[in-house]
């Protein structure tokens, strides 16, 4: 009876509440106005930004995305009052090359821009990505469903060999495409379990176990 109330507290782990934590990926030493700011005109398709594995520590449940606008440029304090859908996925892709969209691709915001709250601009992503860098680089893709563009720009992080841990391509509908070791600096809002759920979980997994081995014997 024991070993079951367990295994029902471990299920009940998977899904209960976890600890939030902000992880911020590049530094400030560049600008881009790609691809929420420039005037995309009918000319870019989507755009995708990869980011190395070795910059997540562990698995992630990436529940935010928020962007910062460039110091150096007043202008970009209102974001472009546009419609996006931003997708997340595992990618086999490496930084500097073409990015593919990895089997595990998942739209996690389809909305208007947000404004500038706290010196970033937030997407609340309506569904929450699991990530697991042991598995594979990030993929952001970003591609804008309708409204309008302006000029300004958002603090990027430039490098000439993409040890900044990211890099971005873009393609237009009439074949144009771009690459390039620059990114937008990103915060991920992230969650991960509490140590001490870890170890009730822990504890959950092995009573599980013990009940199936008394069934078995």
């Amino acid at each position: 009876m024991k070993s079951r109330i367990l295994g029902l507290l471990a299920m009940g782990l998977l899904a209960g509440p976890m600890a939030a934590h902000a992880l911020v990926v590049g530094t400030d030493n560049s600008n881009n106005c790609l691809p929420f700011i420039c005037n995309f005109g009918a000319f870019f398709e989507d755009y995708r930004q990869v980011y190395a594995a070795s910059e997540f520590a562990e698995p992630v449940s990436i529940a935010e995305l928020a962007f910062f606008p460039d110091d150096e440029i007043p202008a970009a304090q209102l974001m472009t009052d546009a419609m996006w859908t931003i997708s997340l996925s595992t990618t086999p892709s490496t930084l500097g090359g073409n990015l593919v969209n990895g089997p595990d691709i998942l739209q996690v915001y389809s909305g208007w821009s947000p404004g500038l709250v706290g010196g970033k601009f937030t997407f609340h992503l309506s569904n929450a990505f699991n990530y697991d860098p042991a598995i594979g680089n990030l993929l952001l893709t970003v591609v804008r469903v309708g409204g309008t563009t302006v000029a300004p720009a958002l603090a990027a992080d430039s490098s000439p060999d993409c040890s900044n841990g990211m890099s971005r391509a873009f393609s237009g509908i009439a074949g144009d495409v771009g690459f390039g070791c620059v990114g937008l600096v990103t915060e991920f809002g992230t969650k991960v379990p509490e140590p001490s759920s870890l170890a009730l979980l822990g504890l959950g997994l092995a009573g599980l176990g013990l009940s199936r081995r008394r069934r078995a014997a």
